[in-house]
């Protein structure tokens, strides 16, 4: 869709200065740049993921530990320590959107899909499931009912987190 920000007043169509709450549906439109920009939102969904990469030899082979499970390399994916200390390193993929009503919000917000990424997916991703996941041990967190549990909480701590800031969960 496009969010049209009006650039001046115009007091003859009743139309005020800055980003207007009706979006464009796709089209053509006669534009003026010097009275309207339009920035074009794509809507729907998108997948981000925080991934942990496999540590790998000086020849690119995958390094493994002594039971034979792949290592992980140090710093990535989404890190935090057990609540009985082992260090866990997890994925998290979030695929999240924005709607067509709430674009202009997401505009003045954020300035951009890129930004509200950068500035509430990606952080608040790795917060909650820092937050979350240190309130348990290595075992629940990799086991059984207590590592849905797991998921469970975090993907709706996730939902009131994005739904505050008008972005949409399907799935976190």
């Amino acid at each position: 869709v496009g969010v049209v920000t009006y650039l001046a007043d115009n007091p003859e169509q009743g139309r005020k200065t800055g980003i207007q709450d009706e979006v464009l549906p796709p089209g053509l439109y006669p534009i003026n740049p010097r009275e309207q920009q339009v920035d074009i939102i794509e809507i729907g969904y998108r997948e981000t993921s925080i991934v942990v990469d496999q540590k790998t030899d000086g020849s690119g082979k995958v390094v493994y530990d002594e039971s034979g499970e792949p290592m992980a390399e140090p710093k990535t994916g989404i890190g935090f320590p057990s609540n009985d200390g082992f260090p866990i390193q997890l994925d998290f993929t979030a695929v999240w959107g924005v709607m067509p009503k709430d674009a202009p919000l997401v505009v003045r917000t954020f300035g951009s899909i890129a930004q509200a990424e950068e500035k509430v997916i990606n952080p608040q991703s790795e917060s909650i499931c820092r937050n979350n996941g240190s309130k348990m041990g290595a075992v629940e967190l990799l086991v059984g009912e207590s590592r849905q549990q797991f998921q469970l909480a975090t993907s709706e701590s996730f939902q009131k987190v994005l739904s505050d800031k008008n972005l949409t969960l399907l799935y976190g």
